[in-house]
């Protein structure tokens, strides 16, 4: 028994009895969740697909552009992920997500308003403020909807609806980007939130919450809580593993739609539909398809996901750095298509090895946890780190520096992140 079950175990016997099982109610809310997690990732997205015409306009470097796509979004992103996700482990996580995704749909809008660097900072990071109070709650929804023999699917379609949101951005932000102009885009992207989240809070109903004994604490403090899963040492490195992905991920798809119009000359309406239809589309069929196997193989060897975890993600490295060393565009994008659906198979088991190291009361405040550490490290620093490498190398390799510095950050994270998932399998064995 790990350190973390004696305050929030793992797993409780009477779980799976508290579950009536995955019913239509449990799948029409998680079809609503997995339209919010694509929202939130359409409203993030417009950013970097408009990033020329935002660039040129604001004057912006690509330091700064890095800022507001990663640093800025991921702090607001973190510091609300934990709070939010305590009050959704005692509260209305239906209200929580309701009012989250209007907040973030309002200022995603304004950003159609500014004039500069601040302005867009200020923007960004209310944009990160409301993103980071749906996912906590939407992973303890979705743990007491489904019974554990089929969470780890649910997970992986929720997660799905973010390369969803990524695919319609990617495609309708280019074309009306070339059409009515970045700032109208902004508008039209944001707004639907709004309608989206007054269906939420009507229509879905708060899940029951399963009765179970939590080792006699009632109601621990998060602080309590959070320190009992950080003495748990494969949730630590679950948390970094998946941290260093999300890093490696967000590193490259943040800058993805830049690199391909310096290096390849790929720019607008096309570049975008070219990237949904690609790495979007790819990553979605990866995270559906890794959720579906990994509950298959569980039934058959409860270790079987672990091992789909470390494989894939070491594969995905591999793919990642074709894209950068190939000149053809159309081999770049082949190996984008493999890149998503690749990279995207592990997800869906890592995020249930996460959450199975936190009892039903906990699962939101370790979701937070999650969600903190990988904004930080990931979501923050990837995008910083590649456009801070971009500017030191761009009076060396001009065009290309851009692919330089993505090929850098491939080469440094990928055996940094495997290393974590490694640690974590070898602990959590014990």
């Amino acid at each position: 028994m790990t350190v973390v079950s004696q305050v929030v175990p793992a797993s409780v016997c009477g779980e799976d009895r508290a579950h009536p099982g995955a019913d239509r109610r449990a799948w029409y809310t998680l079809v609503l969740l997995s339209v919010v997690m694509g929202m939130s990732y359409a409203d993030r997205m417009v950013l970097p697909v408009l990033v020329t015409p935002i660039k040129a306009e604001l004057n912006l470097s690509d330091t700064q552009i890095g800022l507001l796509t990663g640093l800025a979004f991921s702090i607001f992103y973190a510091v609300c992920s934990l709070p939010i996700g305590r009050l959704a482990d005692r509260g209305s996580r239906k209200v929580l997500v309701s009012l989250t995704l209007t907040c973030w749909s309002i200022a995603t809008a304004l950003t159609a308003t500014v004039t500069g660097l601040w302005q867009m900072l200020l923007a960004r990071c209310a944009v990160g403020a409301g993103e980071g109070g749906a996912v906590p709650s939407a992973y303890s929804m979705i743990g007491d909807l489904f019974p554990p023999e089929r969470r780890t699917t649910a997970l992986a379609i929720f997660t799905a609806g973010g390369p969803v949101g990524v695919l319609v951005s990617l495609m309708l932000a280019g074309w009306l980007g070339e059409r009515v102009g970045w700032r109208a885009t902004f508008v039209v992207i944001g707004l639907p939130g709004l309608l989206l989240g007054l269906i939420f809070w009507i229509t879905v109903r708060e899940p029951a919450r399963p009765n179970v004994n939590e080792s006699g604490w009632g109601d621990p403090s998060t602080w309590r809580i959070v320190a009992a899963l950080c003495r748990n040492p494969a949730f630590v490195h679950y948390t970094l593993g998946y941290s260093v992905a999300v890093l490696l991920l967000h590193g490259h798809l943040q800058w993805l739609p830049a690199f391909f119009h310096r290096s390849f000359g790929v720019s607008g309406a096309s570049l975008g539909f070219s990237i949904a239809m690609t790495r979007a589309l790819g990553t979605v069929l990866g995270l559906i398809a890794g959720g579906l196997l990994a509950d298959w193989l569980a039934k058959r060897d409860s270790r079987a996901p672990n091992r789909i975890i470390f494989a894939t993600s070491a594969l995905g490295v591999l793919t990642q750095a074709g894209v950068l060393l190939t000149a053809n565009l159309y081999v770049a994008y082949t190996f984008s298509a493999v890149v998503g659906f690749v990279t995207s198979l592990p997800i869906g088991p890592l995020t249930a090895a996460i959450q199975a190291q936190a009892a039903p009361r906990a699962r939101a405040t370790a979701g937070g946890i999650m969600l903190i550490v990988s904004s930080i490290i990931g979501m923050g620093g990837g995008p910083l780190v590649v456009g801070m490498l971009s500017d030191l190398l761009a009076a060396r390799a001009g065009q290309e520096s851009l692919r330089y510095s993505l090929m850098i950050l491939t080469v440094v994270a990928g055996p940094w992140m495997l290393m974590h998932l490694a640690h974590a399998q070898r602990y959590e064995s014990k």
